[in-house]
């Protein structure tokens, strides 16, 4: 939560023209500021699925579990509608168009795992294997800008980032920047991951190292053969460093296999190396924020647009259209999260005290 808070921030802070890891125009700070957010996504949607299995392990029947994912998947789809856009740029109308990002793919995906955990487990598995893994072997398959059609719009909201015609030239329409392909299957696979957590630690731990270790190397070798999984191949660069800026420039609009595996990797070692330490001292702040993260999303969009705000009234020497410079967008970053921390902390004291039923969709 805390990472992914640095984009969102350098998206008000900033007013680039240019994406972050386009090599033609960036630098090295600007490049990994933006890459180390690619690791969020991948680890919601993940872990979203893995704490579905948990709930079962724990005891809840899969038909209340169903229920549940479908009741909160729709309602996060209904967040990103109508709740993200106001909090997002302070807009309450719906007649422009609507963006279908992160939250949107998580609802859906959630709905789609309803029906999924109903099934075998190598079924369940087989579901999320092959979209991750050949969901790529369709990345020629293009419809036209915008998807007028309903065949175009069905494929943009499976696999192509595109805007959706709903109403004519000037009605509204959809921006699908999170198509479902290959989201539903990550969710699909942390299910399964789930029941490493009926081992013991230490086989649980191996286990999610060994997995991280695997699914690293299958990185390096289809990122640097080029072999397979990322429409945008590498290539050498003018000097060494900038060759593995080239190489780590993965395509996130749908997720590549590399990207993927680039991302979802290290977060199975993560998962490993703090196994049985999240009571450290250094690990409380961030805990608390990972309790609330629904809450933690919505409300960052409003606080970091505002600290943004106030930043460009009292530094009105920054040329027009200019943004402020890195080392400002990571003290509003460091601001945002001070501001968040308490209303964060109370929310949290709130869901450990009450068991509400509504308190469980947030």
């Amino acid at each position: 939560m805390v990472v992914m808070a640095i984009d969102h921030t350098r998206d008000f802070f900033t007013n680039l023209t240019f994406e972050p890891e386009s090599l033609s125009q960036t630098w090295t700070a600007l490049f990994f500021t933006r890459w180390i957010t690619h690791f969020c996504a991948p680890t919601f949607v993940f872990l979203a699925g893995l704490s579905a299995r948990l709930q079962l392990q724990r005891g809840l029947p899969k038909r209340e579990l169903s229920r549940f994912l479908v009741t909160r998947g729709l309602f996060l789809v209904g967040v990103e509608l109508f709740v993200l856009r106001p909090a997002m740029w302070f807009r309450f109308d719906f007649a422009g168009s609507a963006m279908l990002q992160v939250i949107w793919v998580i609802g859906w995906s959630m709905v789609a795992l309803a029906a999924l955990i109903h099934a075998p487990t190598w079924f369940i598995a087989t579901f999320g294997l092959v979209q991750v893994l050949l969901h790529n072997a369709f990345d020629a398959v293009r419809v036209a800008r915008p998807a007028r059609s309903f065949g175009s719009a069905l494929w943009s909201l499976l696999h192509q980032p595109n805007s959706i015609d709903l109403g004519g030239a000037h009605g509204p329409a959809a921006s699908v920047l999170y198509p479902l392909v290959p989201w539903m299957g990550v969710m699909a696979l942390g299910f399964v991951a789930g029941r490493v957590f009926e081992l013991d630690a230490q086989r649980r731990r191996a286990w999610l190292a060994r997995a991280g270790c695997a699914t690293i190397a299958l990185f390096v070798v289809l990122r640097g053969t080029n072999l397979y999984g990322d429409p945008r191949p590498w290539h050498e660069q003018s000097t060494a460093w900038r060759s593995l800026l080239d190489l780590l420039d993965t395509e996130k609009y749908p997720p590549s296999l590399a990207y993927l595996a680039m991302t979802l990797g290290p977060a199975l070692l993560a998962l490993a190396v703090l196994d049985g330490r999240t009571t450290a001292r250094f690990a409380r702040p961030l805990l608390t924020f990972g309790r609330v993260p629904l809450f933690f999303y919505v409300l960052q969009w409003p606080t970091v647009h505002l600290i943004s705000a106030l930043f460009r009234r009292i530094a009105p020497s920054s040329p027009p259209g200019e943004g402020f410079a890195l080392p400002i967008v990571y003290l509003g970053w460091a601001l945002g999260l001070a501001a968040l921390y308490p209303l964060c902390a109370w929310f949290a004291a709130l869901k450990r005290r009450r068991t509400d039923a509504w308190l469980s969709y947030l």
